[in-house]
């Protein structure tokens, strides 16, 4: 599976190793627009899909892809409507919307491990912490560079109590974000507690 690394990593080789001439070729471009889409960077695949529809010439490319602009206009109007209903703390609402957003594109994996990620967290403040759950296994899933993913997932595992998983998920927040104060606290304070704990039970065994 192509992960978010992988096509940043394809777009840099893209800039510096590629000719003037390999860059203007149409199947290339069409790549590039894929690639800029799949990361999630909707504005720059849009204004690269609109220069591309302007100057192409090879007819079965045009017609493959006319329509693709207003998809991706669909995205973001459902994107900003979800994140307002979040903001308004809607969360119901935001999560049908992400319903939604899911149905549009099956085979875009990293689009959907966010709408996935975002829609755990509408159930997590929906107190539905099961579905939490499931939603950010799955984004993990599709997606494990994504650190956001790894903390939404401790903070649900901290409020089920299971804090060897918080643990683990923490410990991979900070190795793919290693100046996260966030994750580093709430690492630092389950590790705290179940020293407080282990004295607690020496204790009662004494």
């Amino acid at each position: 599976m192509v992960n978010s690394y992988q096509i940043e990593e394809a777009l840099s080789y893209y800039k510096n190793y590629f000719s003037p001439k390999e860059k203007q070729l149409e199947n290339v471009q069409i790549l590039i627009i894929k690639a800029y889409f799949n990361d999630g960077k909707y504005e720059k695949s849009k204004q690269l899909l609109l220069n591309f529809l302007s100057n192409a010439k090879d007819s079965n490319l045009i017609e493959k892809i006319k329509k693709s602009p207003e998809k991706l206009e669909q995205i973001e109007a459902l994107k900003e409507k979800a994140n307002n209903y979040y903001k308004e703390s809607k969360y119901t609402e935001a999560i049908n919307i992400y319903n939604e957003l899911l149905s549009l594109d099956n085979n875009n994996k990293i689009f959907n491990a966010l709408i996935l990620s975002n829609r755990s967290l509408c159930y997590y403040k929906n107190h539905e912490l099961f579905n939490s759950l499931h939603d950010i296994n799955a984004s993990i899933k599709l997606n494990d560079k994504y650190w956001k993913s790894f903390q939404r997932r401790a903070n649900i595992n901290i409020k089920l109590k299971y804090s060897e998983q918080a643990k683990d998920d923490l410990r991979r927040v900070l190795e793919l974000d290693p100046s996260n104060k966030e994750a580093r606290k709430l690492l630092e304070d389950i590790l705290k507690e179940e020293r407080k704990k282990g004295n607690r039970d020496l204790y009662t065994i004494l």
